[in-house]
Parts: structure tokens; sequence; C-alpha cells
């Protein structure tokens, strides 16, 4: 079970028949302190289960290092690795998880930093940023992150691109560069993995060749092939060239999944750009109709709302006529050019009405407009389309209105 040790409980008593106290009790605090993203629980009390399985999910492996553990218990992962958004710092640290036996350990840290852990290793890294997902495997990201070695709280201050393997609390570290040049990188570690997966070089070699990958001399899997071939024999050769070889065509086979998955991507992200601008389109278009249609409802209803008022201010003239023996004539809608007043009309001053189709109406102000009001609404109305009513009496039809007599004048609703 990970990172479980057992032990053996011993119920006897001490003298004086006072009983000892329980293994809980005589649990020492560790030398240093947990993760603060593990949770150490006796697998004997409590009714807590023991997990079948690490953070990183290994079910065989050796125990965490920097984590000591005097009795059998179960390391809980805790939600303590928030996850953050791509481009921007952690707010806290980050802890990774890498194994002993993965090519991060074996290949990447040793030859790139000239670190390597003799157990599974709990890492903290800080200064996380850039975090963004991998173009080729859904299940893995990158970040870019500080780290120091555990033993070596004081020590130098690495910098790297960490390449991560999601799915879990504790992410597993899967390959760690030095820079974010992926095709160098990519070509250097498929040689380090081929050369030490086929025995040509081991551990040890890729530490003593660490300082010459730092001063610049051993950046590209070119110059560590050159390097490597110069002082082996014969045979030795035949094997590197081998395995270069492969490791060529098996950074080559990556590169490509690496830009097929990012021509995917990137008319994936095209394809999402235009159904985005379409949708927008079609958006906006829907706006505008709603917009148009709500217009012309309410374009609609005032319209309703002023014809029945004229309906009715007509209907009322129509009960006053009536009441005076008189019926209503109503013209045909014709344009109100101009509205000239104190004009003399059959000897009486009257308002007249100059229509677009050439007539003039005339009304005696004296008689029927003393206050001025038919004149005033006249005058608002120069340039609408109108229509006039005139009064005739029942026993004279035509009277006045055959004449060029108006009594009012209304507004036509377009």
């Amino acid at each position: 079970m990970c990172a479980q040790r057992t032990f053996r409980r011993d119920n006897r008593t001490s003298l004086g028949g006072q009983e000892r106290p329980s293994i809980r009790d005589r649990f020492e605090p560790p030398r240093s302190s947990p993760p603060p993203y593990l949770r150490v629980r006796s697998s004997s009390g409590g009714g807590v289960s023991a997990l079948g399985h690490c953070a990183v999910g290994h079910v065989h492996h050796d125990p965490p290092r920097h984590v000591n553990i005097d009795v059998g218990c179960t390391l809980i992962p805790s939600p303590f690795n928030p996850p953050n958004r791509p481009g921007m710092p952690m707010e806290v640290p980050m802890h990774v998880y890498v194994v002993r036996k993965d090519h991060a350990n074996m290949d990447s840290l040793p030859f790139r930093f000239g670190v390597h852990f003799k157990r599974d290793t709990f890492l903290e890294v800080f200064d996380v940023s850039d975090r963004r997902e991998d173009s080729r495997r859904a299940d893995r990201f990158h970040v870019n992150a500080k780290f120091r070695v555990p033993d070596l709280p004081n020590g130098p201050v690495h910098r790297g691109h960490f390449v991560l393997l999601a799915g879990s609390v504790t992410p597993k570290v899967v390959t760690v560069w030095r820079t974010e040049d992926v095709e160098t990188e990519t070509h250097l570690s498929e040689l380090i993995r081929n050369l030490r997966r086929d025995g040509i070089v081991a551990v040890d070699d890729l530490l003593r060749l660490h300082p010459e990958h730092v001063s610049g001399r051993l950046r590209s899997a070119a110059q560590l092939f050159a390097r490597l071939l110069s002082d082996r024999t014969e045979s030795d050769r035949g094997r590197l060239d081998i395995a270069a070889q492969q490791a060529r065509e098996d950074a080559q086979g990556l590169l490509n999944e690496i830009a097929e998955a990012n021509r995917a991507a990137d008319a994936a992200k095209e394809h999402a750009r235009v159904e985005a601008a379409a949708r927008a389109v079609a958006e906006k278009a829907r706006h505008e109709a709603e917009e148009l249609a709500y217009t012309e409802i309410h374009r609609a209803s005032e319209l309703q709302t002023r014809v029945e008022s004229l309906e009715q201010q007509l209907l009322e003239e129509r009960r006053r006529a009536k009441d005076e023996g008189s019926s209503v004539v109503v013209t045909k809608p014709d344009t109100l050019v101009r509205v000239n007043q104190g004009v003399l009309y059959r000897g009486s001053s009257c308002t007249e009405l100059v229509m677009g189709g050439g007539s003039r109406l005339y009304m005696k102000t004296s008689t029927f407009d003393p206050l001025g009001r038919v004149t005033t609404k006249a005058k608002s109305l120069e340039g609408q389309r109108v229509r006039t009513t005139c009064w005739d009496p029942y026993n004279a039809p035509g009277k006045w209105s055959s004449q060029g007599y108006f009594r009012n004048v209304y507004p036509v609703p377009n």
C-alpha cells in the first residue's frame, strides 16, 4: 500500500496496572512537517480506511521522501493545489510528484538541473505561471515554475518548464525543460531517454554532463551526440548511432503529433471563431428584428390610440351638429399647405386653409372660432394630411359645404 508501513500494536500494560498510551498517543511529530497538501492518519483507528493508491494514482512505488511516518498511516490528498487561469501566477506554492523511475527523474532532472532523487518525492514549486493545456495530450498541462531540492532548503533556485500529468490533487511530473523550445527540448529528451534505456549512459553520466549543458555546450541533441561519440569505442559508437537514430525518429514522431494537434487546435479555433461570428450576426439580426417588431407594434398601438381619439372627437362633433339640426360633412384627406388669418371672405374676417389640391376653405372666426382654438390647431397641422368638417342643415344639404366653409380640422393618422 502506498506510503504505508506496518506496525505491531503493543497492548501490554505498564507496571502499576496502568494502561500504556495508545499508539496514536505515542506518535512522535516528524522531524520535518509533511507538506500541507497531505493529512497523515493512522490506518488502525478512527474508522479511516487506508487508500490503495497514492496521490498520483500509483499502486506500487517507494514511500514519498521527506515525510517521516513512524506508524502505519494513510496519506490523504487534500485540495491544496488550486487551478490557475492560463498565464496567471499562482498565489500559493504548488506541489508536484516526482516518481523515482520515471523519465523526469532519470533523464531530465539529472542532465538539465543536476538533480536526481533516490526515492519518489513530493516537490514544492513556486512562482508558478503560464499554465496552459498540452496541445497533444488532454491529460497533461504545462507551467513555468521555480523549485529547490528539498534536502537543500538554502540551495540554488532552479527554474524550469514543467510538463505535468493532471487528474489528481498532486500532479505528476512528466518532464522538466530549461527552455520552452519544444523542438530542441523534445529531440534532447528522446536522445537521453534512448541512450539511458539502451544502457549507453546512466544517471551518473547525465549528472556529470550537467555542467556542460548549463554552460551551453550541450544544449541540443546534436551537441550531446557529438560529445558522447568523442570518447566511445567503435562498438559503442555503433550502439550510439542506433540509439540516436531511434531518438530522432521518436522525437520527430512526437513533433509531428504536436504539429498535427496544433493544426487541429487552430482549425477548431477558427471554426469556433466563424461560428461565434455567425452567432453574433444572427443575434444582431434577431435583436434588430425584435427592435423593429417592437417599434412597429408601438407605432401601431399609438396609431390605434390616435384613430380612436379622432373617431371619438368626430362622434362628439356629430352629436353637437345633430342637436342644432345639422349633419357633418367630412372631406377627403388632403395636405394642409398654409393657414392664413384675417382673410376677408364674403364680407367677413375668416381663417383661410390653403389645401394641397388647390382648394381654399374658410371659417368665420367671430362666429365659429372667437377664442382662436381651431385656428391654432390648424396652424399646428401645416404640412400634414388633414380632413375638414362642415355643418349643413338637414333641410338644406350642401348649403355651407358647397360654398367652401369649414368648421373643424383633424389630422389623418399615418
